[in-house]
């Protein structure tokens, strides 16, 4: 099924998802945490929708109320044990599912059966309307975050996730994810699908081509979890990652320097010449400039980034760029991922001990190395990822802004050797917020 664009080699689609799949596709479409860390507050893109209730349904939040314990801990880079106990008492179920969803996704175990626990887990009776509720209820009652940003395409997916097999519906997804380079034809799923997915599947098919990932986010997590647990069909929600990836393809303001750029706290324009000198001899790589809003404050929150100059573009949330089709020596799941976030409420703060420990937000990481970066207050740091692969992350900031800037870089092991040259890229970066000498 194509979602946007996406490799049309089906032999090399993974058979269950990983860490590096889920973390890649949330920073693709939904900023750099993972789906496994309900996140930092990053962009303050419009929250996505769950499918809604008939008219004539009661308020799903009558008489929910979140404790502010619980929204700091939905802001927090890892959930825990109080994001659980924090919840309202009668939806401390769904919170345990969000909980063990996250922590199934980030298992280094890999056990195969994962896509069938992970569809169990959120089917289990009740579950969505409980995620459902606290997702709306955050979105009224507690600071944009990413966390309460991903919320509701948990509850989206969960909608998918239960249910038993159905013979006909199967049969079709099967021959929409027999070919993954067709067009996309959801209209036919719709009339076949359980009642439960329907609403999400329409909207769906109406923002078919649109460019609106945040709101298909959970709905393709969804399919793919039915697909691939009730249906049988093998990298089904392998697939969905990589749908979702590309589903924001338009929404982004585009490749290359020539968008136009929203007037205000302008960046000091970023200079590519050190990245492209840090390149190794014989790699064909290339970095440019290119300006984006990080988040729907553009006129606060600008960065002027060096990046790849081939590499796509996802705007959805903050800017994201990736390797694909015309990069020969990178893949999709190569990335630089741009953000102005924060941890739990967005506001001044002292950000070197807001941010802690790198081993604390970055557990399971191996060969981790910190060092200071230039021109202003924030660190640089190096980490060799849990499934393979080498992470670095930029981090700039300043205490009186209610923002840190983040770069973080994520290369398959193949390309390892890259990392200063894409830290290079990172530390050339300027973002308008946050004064660079």
């Amino acid at each position: 099924m194509a979602v946007g664009s996406e490799p049309t080699d089906r032999s090399d689609r993974p058979k269950g998802p990983t860490v590096r799949h889920t973390r890649r596709l949330l920073t693709a479409v939904a900023g750099v945490a993972a789906l496994a860390t309900l996140g930092a507050c990053g962009d303050d893109s419009a929250t996505p929708t769950t499918a809604p209730p008939t008219s004539a349904a009661p308020s799903a939040t009558a008489g929910v109320e979140l404790s502010a314990e619980f929204c700091t801990e939905l802001g927090r880079e890892t959930p825990t044990s109080q994001f659980v106990e924090s919840a309202p008492e009668q939806l401390q179920e769904g919170a345990a599912a969000v909980v063990a969803f996250a922590e199934a996704l980030s298992s280094e175990e890999g056990n195969p059966d994962i896509v069938t626990e992970l569809a169990d887990t959120l089917g289990a009776a009740g579950i969505a309307d409980q995620i459902d509720q606290l997702a709306t209820a955050a979105a009224e009652q507690c600071e944009q975050s990413e966390g309460v940003e991903v919320l509701p395409q948990i509850a989206t997916a969960a909608t998918f996730a239960g249910g038993e097999a159905d013979g006909p519906y199967c049969d079709a997804l099967r021959t929409e994810f027999a070919d993954p380079s067709a067009e996309p034809t959801i209209d036919p799923l719709v009339d076949l699908a359980p009642a439960e997915q329907r609403a999400a599947l329409e909207e769906l098919a109406s923002s078919a081509g649109s460019g609106s990932s945040s709101a298909s986010l959970g709905t393709l997590l969804g399919l793919g979890l039915y697909a691939e647990a009730r249906c049988n069909i093998d990298g089904a929600f392998g697939m969905m990652f990589l749908a979702s990836a590309f589903s924001g393809e338009a929404a982004g303001s585009g490749s290359g320097d020539s968008g136009e750029s929203t007037a205000g706290n302008r960046p000091d324009p970023a200079d590519a010449t050190p990245a492209n000198a840090a390149i190794p001899e014989g790699v064909d790589l290339s970095f440019t400039t290119r300006e984006a809003p990080l988040t729907e404050e553009p006129d606060q929150y600008l960065v002027s980034a060096v990046v790849p100059a081939d590499w796509r573009s996802d705007q959805a949330s903050g800017l994201s760029v990736t390797g694909g089709s015309g990069t020969p020596q990178f893949g999709i799941f190569d990335q630089m991922t741009f953000r102005a976030t924060c941890d739990g409420s967005c506001e001044p703060k002292d950000w070197e001990a807001e941010l802690g420990d790198i081993t604390e937000r970055f557990q399971g990481y191996t060969n981790v190395q910190e060092g200071p970066v230039e021109g202003s207050d924030g660190r640089v740091i190096t980490l060799d990822a849990p499934t393979g692969g080498v992470t670095g992350v930029v981090q700039r900031w300043d205490d009186t802004a209610a923002r840190y800037f983040e770069c973080t870089v994520e290369l398959d092991s193949d390309n390892a050797s890259l990392l200063p040259a894409f830290l290079t890229a990172c530390e050339a970066s300027r973002p308008g917020w946050i004064p660079v000498s």
